[in-house]
């Protein structure tokens, strides 16, 4: 294997993210390895021992630093033993990782615990997460053969978190081969007969939910397959996993006489609508409101989870104060008696009515919902969630207590009535129109799995916040885990949009009022856009836009996770590429074409067989010659397949404001580039080892990564490569082979020329358009997302990727130049207005990534917090009630 495949496959954290000072860190001697290992025993209240021991084999990705509070919480909630151990070339485990060196690793740790720690084979049960999977199953195989050869016990059982067949099958199904490499476990699976728990994330994104289905039919003794609403990394904070864990792992115990089953506890939520249930109100009753942050980012959430406190807790939440550990420990005490909480040591008196108010005025306080709150410290909760509210909202001061009063103000105990009228049902859920408050209101039923609960309760607070006169009003959300998951919205009385452009009521609209619409929609989508993190509607539709009265139109049902409509779907969607903002743009060139034309797109086609021939055909709907050429440019500019060719809503709003002045849009061409006209002088000095010598010889060599590789970088080694491909590029007499497949999704020059090649499946370029160098360099870029350049091949990298309109090469071009002091200019008779724009332009494009890696450290720090409170929280759950 490579470096670069092996730097890929094991992604090991580095600096190690413990020392030896790590919590029960031990050294295992065993087979010539010495081993960091992780050990710790379940002990109960009255001294029980646990009765069965987890091995547990991680993933590629972490060592044992970073599981070790996950570790806690299986010991904590399974009542067992855990040992974890790092791989080869993890952590503090000196050597290489390898197949054969991870194999030997897990043998020799079980052979410790056998013999040197004396566990019982058939109290041992195995786990294995990701390529975790490959190596517990190789150990359960090793383990069974070695039975059945010595008629000796076997393990007791195994879980599987993401289990897959071999690696080929991960990565060979995207390429459409499946020749067997590493970690195969395919001829494994069926000799292994211990039960066997499998579970996978739905949303999966490195390992294809259908490796692991496969992959779990072939055990003959599995016990459950779960299918989870997650991805791959957040799949071990599952309540359903641990859930059905606790029962597998009582599954298994009954045979064992001295197991006793831990029975799972169903907690009911209390409704948090009835603001006496709520945490800060409790706090404020007994007159310690001041403490409402410190609960709120422990987890404290539920007056169920407040009834477990103890002294440690309220030190740990920095709550040192005697009298106030007092008075709160008194009131948990009566509400555990079935109290009201209210305890007659809570003599704190509440903070002065008139400071509240003067801090209040010294906040700025925006109006999201029902009621008034303060939006900063609305913010820091919904990343704490990752999710956030729009930029303007960053700058206010933090009152967390004001949260819970606003989550009090959105949520709305769910209703039925006389007066409710059903106007759709489909398979997503259900519209009903009904009464709220003395209002007209709609109520979307949506169907939500069990598991998907807190999923919608963060979507629905997070809609709660978007006011904007071109979004539909979300008023609030029924949020209760018993009854059908509502969002109540506004009722817009006007109908659809849809409903208008079918009517006679269009052929009386002005060109005024088609713009007005336009930009209204528009304005909607910026909004969406503009949120931290971005909002992307997804299902960008005519039926879901409402228009109320004056014709002001209104986006609804954006952000709910649903599949979008086929008519209206982006191309890139139909490959399984991820939705995202230029979806939306998409969408909307097809409902603005609807408008400006008065025909519905792709007119007397089915829905699926329009969406088949935009998405591999790249058909679009054609203009009647009435459509001026700057409606027909901004609409075709929309709905390019290359979604980094499509302009942003920033970009259509400024086109739609020219059309409105009677300014002329610009089609989007880019300037014709040749190699002396890039920069000023060829020959100039930019400085490095020799000064002396020219910019080519002085500029290093760099691999730029664009972000955006099809899959990742080893499939730049690919091209041409005949096994994997079914097309050849032709440079002269260079001849390149590659898969037309690759280069049709990632260039749409490409995906034209391949569709107009003719048997022979070759596409010819000129060696004046390109040298046979540059075009190999660019499709290594458009098979991996990687360009590598160097001061040799810089200028033939970019004039060849301007000449076949692979515009991004270009722009990284034209970075690593300016990156190194190059003088750039566009053409050689540009003038100074032109050179002062591109120069505006390169600003702008440097700002938005200093303010992305911003955001991104935002987020690590979120993290972090969380990773921090998660022993707590583990602590916490282990403490509440059971049957």
């Amino acid at each position: 294997m490579g470096a670069a495949q092996s730097h890929l496959l094991y992604q090991i954290p580095s600096p190690p993210t413990y020392d030896r000072s790590l919590d029960d860190l031990i050294w295992i001697h065993e087979g010539g390895m010495e081993i960091p290992a992780i050990y710790r025993e379940w002990k109960g209240d009255n001294g029980d021992a646990a009765v069965f021991s987890v091995i547990y084999m991680g993933s590629h990705y972490h060592d044992l630093g970073m599981c070790s509070q996950w570790l806690k919480t299986l010991q904590l909630t399974l009542r067992v033993n855990v040992l974890a151990f790092d791989y080869p070339g993890y952590g503090l485990h000196s050597g290489e990782p390898s197949e054969e060196s991870m194999y030997k690793c897990a043998l020799n740790v079980f052979t410790h615990a056998k013999n040197a720690m004396n566990i019982p084979v058939d109290r041992m049960l195995l786990f294995g997460k990701s390529l975790g999977t490959a190596v517990a199953i190789h150990l359960a195989y090793s383990i069974e053969a070695e039975a059945r050869k010595s008629s000796c016990e076997s393990i007791g059982g195994m879980t599987l978190i993401t289990p897959f067949m071999s690696l080929s099958h991960i990565v060979g199904s995207k390429l459409k081969y499946t020749k067997a490499d590493l970690f195969d476990s395919s001829k494994k699976l069926e000799k292994i007969s211990v039960p066997v728990l499998t579970a996978h994330g739905e949303a999966d994104e490195i390992v294809d939910p259908k490796h692991s289905r496969k992959a779990a039919s072939k055990f003959p003794n599995v016990w459950k397959t779960l299918e989870l609403d997650c991805n791959h990394h957040d799949i071990d904070f599952s309540d359903d996993l641990l859930d059905q864990w606790i029962e597998f792992v009582d599954h298994i115990g009954e045979s064992v006489p001295e197991y006793k089953p831990r029975v799972v506890k169903q907690l009911v939520v209390p409704s948090q609508y009835r603001r006496e249930q709520t945490v800060d109100n409790w706090l404020e009753s007994i007159g310690l409101g001041k403490y409402a942050q410190q609960f709120l980012i422990n987890g404290y959430f539920s007056m169920d989870v407040v009834k477990t406190l103890d002294i440690i807790d309220l030190q740990g939440m920095d709550i040192m104060d005697e009298q106030d550990q007092e008075t709160i420990l008194s009131s948990v005490t009566n509400l555990k008696s079935g109290g009201d909480g209210t305890a007659q040591e809570a003599k704190n008196e509440s903070p002065d009515s008139s400071d509240i108010e003067n801090a209040s005025k010294k906040a700025k306080r925006v109006s999201y919902g029902p009621m008034e709150v303060n939006a900063k410290a609305f913010n820091e909760v919904l990343e704490h969630y990752q999710c956030s509210p729009s930029k303007s909202d960053t700058d206010i001061p933090v009152e967390w207590s004001e949260f819970m009063a606003f989550a009090s103000s959105v949520s709305i105990p769910y209703w039925e009535d006389e007066n409710d009228e059903s106007l759709a049902r489909g398979f997503f859920g259900e519209v009903v129109k009904g009464i709220w408050n003395d209002r007209p209101v709609i109520k979307r039923k949506l169907q939500y799995k069990k598991s998907q609960f807190r999923k919608f309760c963060r979507e629905a607070v997070t809609l709660c916040q978007l006011k904007h006169p071109n979004i539909v009003d979300v008023i609030g959300a029924c949020m209760e885990k018993n009854v059908c998951p509502c969002l109540i919205t506004e009722y817009v009385a006007g109908g659809t949009l849809t409903s208008f452009l079918t009517s006679k009521a269009l052929e009386e609209v002005t060109d005024k009022q088609r713009l007005d619409i336009a930009k209204g929609i528009a304005g909607g989508i910026q909004f969406l856009h503009n949120c931290v993190p971005p909002i992307t509607h997804r299902d960008l539709t005519p039926n879901n836009i409402f228009l109320e009265e004056g014709r002001v139109p209104k986006l609804a049902d954006f952000g709910m996770g649903r599949p979008p409509s086929f008519l209206y779907m982006a191309p890139e969607l139909f490959s399984k590429h991820p939705s995202g903002l230029p979806g939306d743009i998409y969408s909307y060139g097809l409902i603005l074409y609807y408008i400006i034309t008065g025909t519905p797109p792709f007119e007397g086609l089915s829905s699926a067989e329009a969406a088949a021939k935009a998405s591999k055909l790249n058909i679009r709907p054609s203009f009647p010659e009435s459509v001026s050429p700057a409606w027909k440019t901004l609409i075709t500019s929309c709905w390019q397949k290359n979604p980094l060719n499509r302009p942003t809503i920033d970009q259509v709003i400024q086109s739609l404001q020219k059309i409105e002045s009677g300014t002329e849009v610009e089609e989007d061409s880019s300037p014709e580039l040749h190699p002396v006209s890039l920069i000023e002088d060829p020959e100039a000095r930019v400085g490095g080892k020799d000064p002396n010598a020219s910019f080519a010889e002085n500029l290093p060599a760099k691999s730029i990564n664009s972000g955006c590789g099809l899959l990742s970088y080893q499939l730049g080694l690919l091209v041409n490569d005949v096994k994997y491909s079914d097309f050849t590029v032709c440079v002269g007499k260079e001849k390149f082979a590659v898969h037309r497949a690759i280069l049709s999704a990632r260039s749409e020059n490409f995906a034209a020329q391949i569709d107009q090649a003719d048997e022979s499946r070759e596409l010819q370029i000129d060696e004046n358009v390109a040298s046979a160098g540059s075009v190999l360099s660019l499709l290594k870029f458009l098979y991996s997302g990687y360009l590598n350049l160097s001061g040799e091949n810089v200028l033939d990298v970019m004039n060849a990727a301007n000449n076949l309109n692979i515009l991004q090469a270009v722009d990284l071009c034209r970075e690593y130049l300016e990156e190194h002091g190059v003088p750039i200019k566009v053409t050689e008779d540009g003038d100074e207005e032109d050179k002062n724009e591109n120069t505006e332009k390169v600003r702008d494009v440097k700002e938005s990534l200093v303010a992305a890696e911003a955001s991104i450290q935002n987020v690590e720090s979120v993290l972090d917090v969380l990773n921090r409170k998660l022993e707590s929280v583990t602590a916490r759950m282990n403490a509440l009630p059971t049957l």
